[in-house]
């Protein structure tokens, strides 16, 4: 058999006809006698396939930054959206240097040697994205692409970011923009039951209204806490301790600017507020108290009634908000605001005749809390506690906080109420996962 005229054995650019042959003219020669080192045509050498290819990954990319930028417009307030889009290209700017030094190198090095002619890799990808030079690239961006997909499914299954756009309230901008600290004051000189017109969300009540932060900082939350990897328990090394005392500033024990105007009105828990009323059915000689007072917008609405209230909270900012909300109640003597935890109450044996807590219970002890109540109630008094249960969906309390707090089923309520000394002890559940407890201090 004739040797090849391309052989390698002969000068490394054998000058044919009067033109100069390449390594790529050897390699894709048909001379009798040499086997070829190409692959038989396939798919990846198409035009057409490349250009659906680069238009799919366009088309999706620009659905996806669409649909982010609007949910960022509609859900940031006008004051903050600046900042947040900043943020937001800054981050994506910084990972554009990261993906040069990157990207060249994994293909190269580690991507492109799979896919060599010769290689069984070549042989099994070899029909769909071919083999020889810049196949590397190939494969990288087809593997990009398949982790992309998988990211969008685990989205799509996983409900708080599937309903974000449900779940998170929209931002209502003010008539007239200013500067950022005129906006704050106006902000903070209105009222909140603006943001929640008529009918409201049907899926949002639970969560925040307004042209402030924390909405995007429990956003930003939700997705620390469920993208990376602390999901088992409370803590889980540097994040899980961040996520923990964000979830204290601003839950547990709230303080600080954002937290104040989070809890100054939390128009969210109106409803709730209506609920615990209804129950009470305050007099004007009830003495009620209330653990976890928050804002104080609770205890302005009970004291309308005639009665006399304490106000309990462990946050010095709650405190001060209360004071401040109900300055007039304070003056006439028919409000007290207490510093204090619920478990070591500094209060005397048998001074009330209601009490109340909403929205707290899951974050405290609950045995000692109750046992504390029982101590400060008169004998008939009435207490209710207004709470949730175990495993609420998404719409109630995002994972983020469930992991961190205290939910019973009702037979466990109704034993440490026993427990604490109470009669009559009746849980009432309600919609969204919710638990209404009602007991009385035995005559």
């Amino acid at each position: 058999m004739p040797p090849c005229e391309h052989s390698e054995s002969e000068t490394p650019a054998k000058v044919l006809g009067g033109q100069d042959v390449s390594r790529a003219d050897r390699d894709s020669c048909s001379c009798p006698g040499r086997p070829s080192t190409n692959l038989p045509l396939n798919p990846a050498s198409s035009p057409v396939l490349v250009i659906s290819g680069m238009f799919l990954m366009s088309f999706g990319e620009s659905m996806a930054v669409a649909h982010w930028m609007t949910l960022l417009q509609t859900k940031v307030g006008i004051e903050l959206q600046g900042r947040v889009f900043a943020c937001f290209l800054m981050v994506m700017s910084m990972t554009e240097p990261l993906s040069y030094l990157v990207v060249g190198p994994l293909a190269e090095h580690y991507l492109q040697p799979l896919l060599e002619p010769g290689r069984p890799r070549a042989d099994l990808l070899g029909p769909l994205l071919g083999a020889g030079p810049a196949r590397g690239l190939a494969l990288l961006l087809v593997i990009s692409g398949l982790l992309q997909f998988g990211w969008a499914v685990r989205g799509w299954f996983y409900r708080p970011v599937r309903f974000i756009e449900d779940v998170l309230p929209d931002a209502f901008a003010p008539d007239e923009i200013g500067d950022r600290d005129s906006l704050q004051r106006y902000e903070d000189s209105q009222p909140l039951d603006r943001h929640c017109p008529s009918g409201g969300f049907a899926n949002t009540d639970r969560f925040f209204r307004g042209v402030r932060p924390q909405g995007i900082l429990l956003t930003l939350i939700v997705m620390t806490d469920n993208v990376l990897p602390v999901r088992r328990g409370v803590g889980g090394g540097p994040v899980g301790n961040a996520v923990d005392a964000l979830i204290d500033r601003f839950f547990r024990c709230p303080s600080g600017m954002i937290a104040r105007g989070w809890w100054r009105d939390p128009v969210a828990h109106h409803r709730i507020f209506d609920e615990v009323l209804t129950v009470l059915d305050l007099r004007t000689d009830d003495h009620l108290l209330e653990i976890g007072c928050g804002g104080g917008t609770f205890v302005e609405r009970a004291l309308s009634s005639g009665c006399w209230a304490t106000a309990v909270d462990h946050s010095a900012d709650m405190v001060n908000l209360t004071r401040a909300r109900n300055a007039a109640a304070i003056q006439d003597g028919r409000l007290e605001v207490v510093q204090a935890s619920a478990e070591q109450l500094p209060l005397d044996d048998g001074r009330y005749t209601c009490a109340t807590m909403m929205n707290a219970f899951f974050f405290m002890d609950g045995p000692a809390a109750l046992t504390q109540l029982r101590r400060v109630l008169a004998p008939g008094g009435r207490l209710i506690v207004h709470t949730v249960a175990p495993n609420p969906p998404a719409t109630v309390a995002p994972g983020v906080l469930v992991r961190r707090m205290r939910c019973y089923e009702e037979s466990e309520l109704v034993s440490m109420l026993a427990d604490a000394g109470f009669a009559e002890p009746r849980v009432e559940a309600r919609d969204r996962s919710e638990q209404l407890v009602t007991a009385v201090v035995p005559a």
